[in-house]
């Protein structure tokens, strides 16, 4: 192997190694020129660093760019405005339309119920709970008014069209619009069907007056009434301006024959010994709640089929009373089991007696309260 004096050796390193820098830069083999002369290859090196090494995979990088995020549609953030129309925009990422389009139907129902808020308090639904103050009904009223409002959010909406659909940088965009006179026109068939029900369940029970109609009607009736309050909110909504059609039925009557029918149902209490005491406490309380107790030889409408297990406990110098009462609720005129009931309760003083008076309070309050809230269930089993 020759040999070179360390001068052309340090020469010959420094004129090569552009090369071998812009070689391997680029993705180059360097052995490829080997025993080609340092004078050949400086141009050739100086070459590939002026050219940045942009070779086939360098350029796809130097290129390519993330999605631009650019302004969204003028629509987006101002909705057209024209008579009988509502609009609502949605946007998800590129490529998600359907998200776009839910949320934009998110936006419109929530339009819709903004209308509905502000529109509710003229629907005349106080008249069913002012002309009582028996709290059952209410709380039945209640619960089917918020259910009636689940289901109607639930509801898809008729009349609804993709006005406008656009994509922009990194996302698309839907613009919804709502026909006002479809949705009101599908809102006053389904009220003229709603009234006609109405008037034919009232009208079916009108001349009965036994505890399991007054049942029937609070299941029937009462969630009905609920349904068309929404229905009437709902078109005033859609058709600003628009009179609503009258009630099929006279509400204020319909709650008049209720408290009547209901006022009727008595409660026979339970004859075990160990009631005894707590007779006067039950009928204070079951009376607190809208309840009359049977009088001696009357014929009730509920039976209270009860057992009471009680433990009385000395602690220091205090006595503590546990109880617990269990049972059946019955039909009085044909023994038949309407429901079960199960309490239990405590009670301490420092003497038994006043123990005992305490726990009688507590325990014939809650009895009352379970069967207050159970009644109607119960009554729809006569």
């Amino acid at each position: 192997m020759p040999t070179f004096p360390l001068a052309q050796r340090v020469k010959a390193r420094i004129s090569i190694s552009p090369f071998f820098v812009a070689s391997w830069r680029c993705g180059g083999d360097p052995s490829a020129l080997h025993g080609a002369s340092p004078a050949r290859l400086l141009p050739l090196a100086a070459l590939l660093l002026a050219a940045g090494c942009q070779g086939a995979g360098d350029v796809g990088r130097a290129v390519t760019a993330p999605f631009r995020s650019d302004p969204a549609p003028a629509w987006v953030n101002d909705p057209p405005r024209r008579d009988g129309w509502l609009f609502a925009a949605g946007s998800a990422p590129r490529g998600q339309r359907d998200a776009a389009m839910a949320q934009a139907q998110r936006e419109l129902a929530s339009q819709i119920q903004v209308s509905i808020a502000v529109d509710d308090r003229r629907v005349d639904t106080g008249t069913l709970q002012e002309a009582t103050g028996q709290a059952r009904v209410e709380r039945f009223e209640s619960a089917a008014r918020n259910e009636v409002r689940l289901k109607a959010q639930a509801r898809d909406l008729p009349g609804v069209r993709v006005e406008k659909e656009e994509e922009g940088g990194d996302k698309v965009y839907v613009l919804l619009a709502l026909d006002r006179g479809l949705w009101a026109a599908d809102l006053r068939g389904r009220l003229a069907a709603l009234d006609e029900r109405l008037a034919a369940e009232v009208k079916a029970r009108e001349d009965d007056s036994r505890p399991a109609v007054a049942a029937q009607l609070l299941h029937l009736v009462v969630p009905l009434l609920a349904e068309r309050d929404d229905l009437v909110t709902r078109l005033r909504a859609a058709a600003p301006g628009m009179q609503p059609p009258k009630d099929p039925i006279d509400r204020v009557a319909l709650r008049a024959r209720l408290d009547r029918m209901l006022a009727a149902i008595t409660v026979e209490l339970p004859a075990g010994p160990e009631f005894h005491d707590m007779l006067p406490q039950l009928t204070d309380s079951f009376a607190a709640v809208g309840l009359r107790t049977a009088a001696p030889g009357e014929q009730a409408v509920l039976r209270l089929k009860l057992a009471m297990k009680a433990q009385v406990l000395r602690i220091d110098n205090q006595y503590r009373v546990d109880a617990q009462v269990s049972g059946g609720i019955e039909d009085a005129a044909k023994g038949r089991r309407l429901g079960g009931i199960q309490v239990g309760e405590r009670a301490g003083a420092p003497s038994e007696a006043e123990a005992r008076d305490r726990l009688a309070l507590k325990l014939a309050k809650r009895l009352a309260d379970e069967l207050d809230k159970r009644l109607i269930d119960m009554l729809h089993g006569l």
